[in-house]
């Protein structure tokens, strides 16, 4: 299960391309609640949840390059310590938004 701000799905492309491309990254957290793992990204305002902290970023990885939907795009999730992680992202520049549509 995923959740997230409300937003269209352009929004949603442009937010994460833009932020995970040409060096950029965004930034979350993981934590442990309950039987679930819960992986947040606040500058996107979106969570998802897995069993286990791996599977929780494999869930922030499905995630994203399904909001952004676009052939190509993916991206790598990086754990830094502390409950802390990193996504960048491959294949796509900001640039291709405007060629896909």
């Amino acid at each position: 299960m995923s959740t997230f701000r409300a937003r269209s799905g352009e929004q949603w492309r442009t937010d994460i391309v833009g932020a995970t491309s040409n060096g950029n990254r965004l930034c979350g957290r993981v934590s442990k609640g309950g039987m679930f793992w819960l992986a947040e990204i606040p500058s996107l305002e979106a969570a998802t949840q897995g069993m286990t902290e791996d599977d929780a970023y494999a869930m922030v990885k499905d995630m994203l390059e399904t909001l952004v939907n676009i052939p190509g795009f993916s991206v790598s999730v990086s754990p830094r310590g502390n409950g802390a992680f990193d996504v960048t992202s491959a294949g796509l520049d900001p640039l291709d938004l405007v060629r896909s549509e």
